[in-house]
């Protein structure tokens, strides 16, 4: 069982999540988010979830720790190396390769230009989207701010946490109802869980694989905004002795 999820004034209850692996597993939580997750998942969807919040208060961290929770409970580890991804068009050409799997989309901080990093979201949405009702995965998305995010494109997550302060959050459900008069979804949020985490949910060496991972990409897209940036100077100076 996975225990230590602490939920502030609410009782544990036990899901059994039989089916989605042919396994009989039981996670044992304060968690109502998770119970909603795993009972999409058990009837066959494939749920997204939207992380928001300010810089460094942890949202990257309550990602891992779900992907830790839920990749369990498929029967596999979470390797951040393989299902963690700063540019999203790159999580699109692996999930029709995969199944049964945590897909964590983060935002690289300020090292990534935002105009890029959400052109790259919307992309990435609209392939979700298309596989929402077949594939039986989990999609985690980590963003400052959710109204970043196109209002067509919003009304398909799931889920979404609010990071307040360092090991806080909320989680709301989003519940989608149809309305005949306007041919639009109406988009309500419905309160889950005030909870709060600590380090000791994850193991230590997940998140010291995960934060090594995280320093190499983040790297690896600092150096290439160098690189583009070098280029673009490049051009414009070629620009101007040629015609100036």
């Amino acid at each position: 069982m996975l225990t230590n999820i602490r939920l502030l004034q609410q009782s544990k209850f036990v899901i059994d999540i039989n089916g989605i692996d042919n396994k009989k597993r039981f996670i044992e939580t304060d968690s109502y988010l998770l119970k909603h997750v795993v009972n999409k998942l058990k009837n066959g969807f494939s749920p997204c979830i939207i992380i928001c919040g300010s810089q460094r208060i942890g949202k990257s961290f309550i990602g891992v720790w779900i992907c830790y929770l839920i990749s369990k409970l498929f029967g596999k580890e979470f390797i951040p190396e393989e299902n963690t991804f700063y540019e999203p068009l790159k999580a699109i050409r692996k999930i029709d390769k995969v199944t049964k799997e945590c897909f964590l989309i983060d935002e690289a901080g300020d090292i990534l230009d935002a105009r890029e990093w959400y052109k790259q979201t919307h992309q990435a949405l609209r392939s979700i989207i298309n596989t929402q009702a077949y594939k039986t995965m989990l999609y985690i998305f980590v963003s400052p701010f959710v109204v970043d995010i196109d209002k067509s494109l919003r009304k398909h997550f799931d889920f979404l946490i609010r990071v307040d302060s360092r090991g806080r959050f909320k989680t709301f459900r989003y519940v989608k109802k149809y309305d005949e008069h306007n041919s639009n979804y109406v988009i309500r949020r419905r309160f889950l869980d005030d909870m709060g985490i600590t380090m000791g949910l994850i193991p230590q060496p997940l998140w010291n694989k995960y934060q090594a991972f995280s320093i190499r990409e983040k790297e690896k897209i600092r150096s290439k905004r160098a690189d583009d940036i070098d280029i673009e100077k490049k051009k414009e100076e070629t620009f101007r002795d040629k015609w100036l």
